[in-house]
């Protein structure tokens, strides 16, 4: 079997357990993204050399139950909570996409990646906050209903899907090459376009509220492939700068979980907050 076989088996196993997830497991939504965040955690620090790379298990596992706590508090908690927690993540996805944003035209500008020696504890505390912040904001999609969550990271898929092909046919301009070598201009701009195309057109399929315009499906769409890009680069950056090419090996042909997620992880906060805003 090649490699192209293998990761569309894998692709076709993972749809179909998702499908099966969001659907069939919502009463099970807080367990199922608490580990969803702490073996992102620990595939994170597994990365790292060995100083920060230590104990990488019991550090995911504490990151985990802290963010369970966390979820099951706000479940259980009045309004006054409810609102300190909503406005937080009103605003914490576009500073770390502002920031993640700045770091990687940085590396683009210089050439270079960021220096390996960052101390466990700051490593941590990067990890648990961007998967947190992923976690917190997938849960409130999945609140919202399993279908609008579907579409939303249906969305961020189609971005790296589209990137991808149209990158392979057309593109000629390589914009990240220090981070992603293929990384194209074209299959970029192609891909922003498409999900932008295909957002204004699904739209009628959600029937919900809080999202009724055409500008609003656009700005959707926009924000999902803006997110899918820049945490795809950010990843790519995290693997060179710990000279690794996967983040694991859990999945045949893709490599590990923060290699399928690394767009979701920017992604689905930013659109979170934009359904808070409007529904």
């Amino acid at each position: 079997m090649n490699e192209l076989q293998q990761r569309m088996r894998s692709a076709i196993v993972l749809i179909i357990g998702l499908l099966c997830v969001v659907y069939g497991l919502k009463a099970a939504a807080i367990w199922i993204t608490a580990l969803l965040v702490g073996y992102g955690v620990f595939e994170w620090l597994c990365m790292q050399p060995a100083a920060v790379a230590r104990m990488s298990a019991l550090k995911a596992v504490s990151i985990a139950l802290i963010f369970l706590g966390m979820s099951i508090v706000y479940d259980l908690s009045g309004s006054d909570i409810r609102q300190v927690y909503q406005g937080v993540m009103l605003w914490m996805p576009w500073i770390n996409m502002i920031l993640i944003t700045l770091v990687l035209l940085y590396f683009k500008c210089t050439h270079s990646v960021l220096s390996r020696r960052w101390s466990s504890h700051m490593e941590c505390v990067h990890a648990m906050i961007l998967m947190s912040c992923f976690g917190f904001s997938l849960l409130e999609l999945w609140r919202l209903g399993p279908t609008l969550l579907i579409w939303n990271l249906s969305l961020v898929g189609l971005t790296d899907s589209m990137a991808y092909l149209i990158g392979k046919r057309w593109g000629r301009y390589h914009c990240f090459a220090p981070i992603s070598p293929g990384k194209t201009f074209e299959g970029t701009c192609g891909a922003v376009i498409v999900t932008m195309l295909f957002a204004i057109i699904s739209l009628p399929v959600l029937h919900h509220g809080g999202v009724r315009f055409v500008w609003q499906a656009a700005i959707l769409g926009g924000v999902a492939a803006w997110g899918a890009v820049v945490g795809d680069l950010w990843e790519s950056a995290l693997k060179r700068r710990c000279g690794v090419k996967d983040s694991g090996t859990l999945i045949p042909g893709h490599g590990g979980v923060l290699d399928r997620i690394d767009g979701l992880i920017i992604a689905v906060p930013m659109m979170a907050a934009l359904w808070q805003i409007w529904v």
